[in-house]
């Protein structure tokens, strides 16, 4: 006899039916699946140790809280689990952050505009943007102009945010 699992079916499997299939079923709700890929993805860099450290000062501070916000107050367009929100942040960080060590406020302008987009990307419309901008404008540390949070791109040369029609050249974060 042969059965076949769909995943979300799997939420409602007795531990019994799960092993006997043998399936190895990790909760994606408790938090631990996302720490751990992040923590997962920064191993395998080859970023410096202290830029490594930065990062997971970055993580403890803003994803976390970010996620629990979302749970509570926000729609996405389609539904989206922690795990594939931060595997968007950990890609758009491989592609941004330059391995050559830059100073941490630096980082964290690249690491913020990443959360943006990796977590505020896929909400419902444009409301529910405009109050995750007004959120994510009074909850980090990074001080934005007048507007939204999506409507910046960072310059970590020079450590600021830059409207991106104010971009006319093809945008590169390093210069």
């Amino acid at each position: 006899m042969r059965l076949i699992f769909e995943i979300r079916d799997l939420r409602f499997a007795s531990p019994a039916t799960v092993s006997r299939a043998g399936i190895l079923y990790i909760s994606d709700t408790d938090g631990y699946q996302s720490e751990c890929y992040f923590n997962s993805w920064l191993q395998r860099q080859e970023y410096p140790a202290e830029k490594q450290k930065d990062m997971e000062k970055l993580f403890a501070f803003y994803v976390k809280k970010i996620l629990l916000e979302l749970k509570k107050n926000y729609k996405f367009v389609a539904p989206v689990v922690d795990i594939s929100m931060v595997t968007s942040l950990c890609k758009l960080l491989e592609a941004l952050v330059p391995e050559k060590d830059k100073e941490a406020k630096a980082l964290e302008y690249l690491f913020a505009y990443c959360c943006v987009w990796a977590f505020g990307g896929g909400l419902l419309d444009e409301d529910q943007r405009i109050i995750f901008s007004n959120y994510f404008k009074n909850f980090g540390k990074i001080k934005y102009p007048a507007g939204h949070v999506y409507d910046y791109l960072s310059l970590i040369h020079i450590c600021r945010c830059r409207r991106i029609e104010r971009c006319r050249s093809r945008w590169s974060p390093y210069h």
